[in-house]
């Protein structure tokens, strides 16, 4: 009976192996390249460095007829296309609106030269060369996020720098909304791509891709668990009662290595399946419900049109670029980003009206706590090396130990952490990031922890992957 086992391990370990074990070996090596290089993404405070100052002089020709007067509207937002100051209505539900605040007319469409320009904003200072258009496209490899869905058809631009960088223009409203460089792009092919399995063909059908990543990750458990079984099973005593490996060549570098790092590698393994949440594992309630109390009731469009008429004699800071409402507690006030980064609070009269203690309190008591102003990170809100969180926040810790974070100069709600988003901190990213403590994040520490890991989780699967070629080449 104990041989039978033995047989069967084996010979599930092996054929296993030879069917995902290059798929394991693939996750590690990819990861490396992961320490230095993230997924593209164009962040608002990068895409606001290339804004226009908005033109208040131009402002504010809003029309009164574009909704019904007591239509509750979500979201306001006005910044540059390119030279001349447009506004953006999002309603909670329904259509949206995009208006030339110099004439109160709607856009319609975006025109080739307003796409040339405002890609050309992206360029360094300087740089005179002209975009060239590479085409129309639903989505591509940069752009296959369902967050441009809204966006969708883009206009995929070449700057001509000397980065190789590209960007994609919204086609609804002239936004530059992703951006990449040539080494981006070159190293997410060894990066984030393979590590995540974010192929277009496969990434753009949700389902598939979801249980492509779930059900590998899981037979890469499955191989792991074998294989640790196996490994221990086959530690023997010699003469001297020390347990030795009784393997050479290639089978002993696949055998001790697995015992020392194999417990590691079914970590990440089982961690980065936690990573989808599979089966409602580790799953959050979310903060909408939260987040719309917080909001209050939402501002009527009489109330924010007249709001926007008055911004035409705002005072606003010299390199104001983006404007932006924000609705608390059923107030609506405005937020104004700058272009150094910056972010003032104003009320509905253009008035600065930052944030009172009073307040931060007053929404803490909604959701059951008590408000603290955070200046340094915490063991939930934390920056990592390619995501910055903003400080200072508001925490605020409830009875039952759900955490808040909210935004401290709007009070908007950023976060929750309930028991879900808890688990999902320590089992999937503690787990898979090896980030537990703030000094764990920190370089060079990190890099040489991280390396270590990666290549010892890496001779494992390389290993077994050569072992697993050779065996069906004899075959």
């Amino acid at each position: 009976m104990k041989a039978i086992l033995f047989r069967t391990l084996v010979f599930t370990h092996r054929y296993v192996g030879i069917a995902i074990g290059w798929l394991m070996l693939l996750w590690c090596l990819s990861g490396l390249v992961m320490l230095y290089v993230s997924y593209p993404e164009l962040k608002e405070a990068e895409r606001y460095t290339a804004l226009n100052t908005v033109d208040v002089a131009q402002c504010c020709n809003v029309p009164q007829s574009l909704f019904p007067a007591d239509m509750p509207i979500a979201t306001v937002a006005v910044e540059m296309l390119v030279d001349r100051p447009v506004l953006r209505v999002h309603l909670d539900f329904g259509p949206s609106a995009f208006i030339d605040l110099r004439t109160g007319n709607a856009i319609e469409s975006i025109a080739q030269d307003t796409v040339l320009a405002a890609a050309h904003q992206h360029l360094p200072a300087g740089n005179t060369a002209t975009p060239q258009m590479l085409g129309l496209i639903a989505r591509d490899q940069w752009t296959v996020y369902s967050r441009y869905n809204n966006d969708r058809p883009l206009h995929h631009l070449a700057l001509r720098d000397a980065a190789g960088t590209q960007v994609y223009v919204s086609s609804v409203d002239g936004r530059v909304v992703q951006k990449t460089t040539r080494m981006q792009r070159f190293w997410n092919w060894l990066g984030a791509v393979p590590h995540w399995l974010y192929f277009t063909a496969v990434r753009e059908n949700v389902a598939l891709w979801n249980n492509l990543v779930v059900y590998s990750a899981l037979l890469g458990g499955f191989l792991t668990v074998f294989g640790l079984l196996l490994g221990v099973w086959q530690l023997r005593c010699k003469f001297d009662n020390k347990l030795h490996s009784p393997y050479h060549g290639w089978k002993y570098w696949h055998h001790v290595p697995g015992l020392v790092f194999g417990v590691l590698v079914l970590t990440w393994v089982v961690s980065g399946l936690l990573s989808m949440k599979p089966w409602g594992l580790l799953k959050s309630e979310g903060y909408g419900p939260e987040a719309w109390h917080l909001r209050g009731e939402l501002p009527t469009w009489q109330g924010v049109q007249a709001s926007l008429q008055r911004l035409s004699t705002a005072n606003l800071p010299a390199n104001a670029v983006h404007v932006e409402s924000s609705i608390v507690q059923g107030q609506l006030h405005y937020l104004v980003s700058t272009r150094a980064g910056a972010r003032i609070r104003y009320d509905a009269h253009w008035q600065i009206a930052p944030m009172t203690e009073s307040l931060q309190q007053h929404l803490a008591q909604q959701l059951g706590g008590k408000a603290e102003l955070l200046h340094s990170e915490d063991a939930y809100w934390y920056s990592n090396v390619h995501a910055p969180v903003a400080l200072p926040v508001i925490r605020v810790i409830a009875a039952d130990n759900t955490r808040y974070y909210l935004d401290s100069v709007s009070g908007e709600l950023l976060s929750k952490f309930d028991a879900g988003a808890r688990g999902y901190r320590w089992l999937h990213l503690g787990l898979h990031r090896m980030d537990f403590a703030a000094v764990l994040r920190t370089r060079p520490l990190r890099d040489v922890l991280m390396w270590v890991l990666l290549l010892g989780a890496s001779t494992v699967c390389l290993t077994g992957v050569w072992m697993g070629v050779t065996r069906l080449r004899r075959r």
